[in-house]
């Protein structure tokens, strides 16, 4: 399935979710009434680039405002990152954001890189 039916189907998935149960498409995915968009191919090329801070990536750090019990952002809002970076930005996040800038440009500027290099489409 391509990355481009997977988001309409989330967009989708928003509006009736919040229709039917009152409830926004955040608030779904953390009650577990959604589950995530999940691209492993997507997460090991995110592994192999270049952290914000110019050391190899070893994880993708996911944005946590979607964060609940057991709840992760889809894997397309996620930027590579390596240990130490992806430790501060789980226990120290504004200071992270001083040294680093927001975290949703490192997403889209990953998001955009992944779609030069051929690696999603959207």
């Amino acid at each position: 399935m391509d990355t481009c039916f997977v988001v309409e189907i989330r967009k989708q998935d928003k509006d009736s979710i919040q229709k039917m149960i009152g409830l926004t498409f955040k608030q779904s995915l953390q009650k577990g009434y959604t589950k995530p968009y999940r691209n492993r191919n997507y997460l090991d090329w995110v592994k192999v680039q270049t952290c914000p801070c110019g050391a190899p990536a070893d994880d993708p750090s996911h944005v946590n405002s979607y964060k609940g019990t057991g709840t992760k952002a889809p894997d397309l809002f996620c930027w590579p990152s390596c240990r130490p970076c992806h430790q501060m930005y789980e226990t120290k996040r504004d200071y992270w954001r001083q040294l680093y800038g927001d975290e949703w440009e490192w997403v889209a500027l990953t998001i955009l890189q992944a779609v030069e290099e051929g690696v999603i489409e959207l």
